[in-house]
């Protein structure tokens, strides 16, 4: 397969990968919303040691690098911080 078409295709997923974040932002909105209505602070410690949990078993089974998924994750989780005070304003 020449490059520029494997580069089409990582550009395919780029896209995808924006609508879902798009999506995953919508979704931590409403987060925020439920935790505003029942007074749940917005840091879960738990939370995260169940998605760190869930991203060493993925990464193992995936033959991908935990400390890269974790990177990933962290810089989601504090995006989603952000977008849960701002909603609980």
């Amino acid at each position: 397969m020449p490059l520029t078409k494997v580069r089409q295709e990582i550009d395919k997923l780029d896209r995808e990968l924006l609508n879902l974040l798009k999506k995953r932002s919508k979704l931590v909105e409403r987060v925020g919303l439920i935790k505003k209505k029942h007074k749940l602070p917005i840091f879960n410690k738990f939370r995260e040691i169940e998605i760190d949990k869930k991203l060493d078993k993925f990464a193992k089974k995936h033959g991908l690098r935990k400390t890269f998924l974790q990177k990933i994750w962290k810089t989601m989780i504090d995006e989603a911080k952000v977008i849960e005070k701002k909603v609980k304003k």
